[in-house]
């Protein structure tokens, strides 16, 4: 039971891995803007916003832009100049990237890192263990259902047929490995 639980996790994690090498971020989310953005710009037009967290910042040259929100194509939201950085405007096909927004982050939806450096190593502490419950949900679905962009189109099928599959057969597998060794 243990070896398949190791099997399956270790098939999950290279998923993801490959998912993120697949996005071009290899651990850190990127992407490249779709339309020139001026100093003044409320929207980042980008050609994906999978990999990245629903309300985070990014990095475009050497700006850093918070936003509130994303669609599939665009971040909304926006706080220019986040951190003290200057606003200024950007060309088309420009990286635009957040190195904190990794696998890790991914997986548990929740920015541990931007966490501890905005409020500190206590507050850091008393905020991630707040969120654990949404964390461990956010990650319980994405193992159940192994939700990687690199299955989208043809591949969607292999995505709900086999791979959801295995992740319910670990989640279970993991519960029943739980129950046992408390009871």
């Amino acid at each position: 039971m243990v070896n398949l639980i190791m099997f399956l996790g270790l098939l999950y994690l290279a998923g993801q891995i490959i998912g993120f090498i697949s996005l071009g971020g290899s651990g850190i989310a990127a992407t490249r803007l779709t339309q020139a953005l001026t100093a003044e710009s409320t929207t980042i037009p980008v050609r994906s916003t999978a990999g990245f967290l629903s309300g985070d910042y990014v990095i475009i040259d050497d700006e850093l832009i918070a936003y509130s929100g994303r669609t599939e194509t665009s971040f909304t939201g926006l706080t220019r100049g986040f951190q003290r950085t200057k606003p200024r405007s950007h060309k088309v096909n420009a990286r635009v990237y957040n190195e904190t927004s990794g696998m890790f982050n991914q997986m548990l939806g929740y920015n541990i890192i931007q966490t501890y450096q905005s409020g500190g190593f206590i507050f850091g502490i008393v905020n991630t263990v707040i969120q654990l419950p949404g964390m461990v949900t956010h990650a319980l679905a994405k193992l159940i259902m192994f939700d990687y962009p690199f299955f989208d189109g043809a591949g969607v099928w292999l995505k709900y047929v086999l791979f959801a599959t295995l992740g319910t057969g670990l989640a279970i597998a993991f519960i029943r490995l739980l129950v046992s060794r408390g009871g």
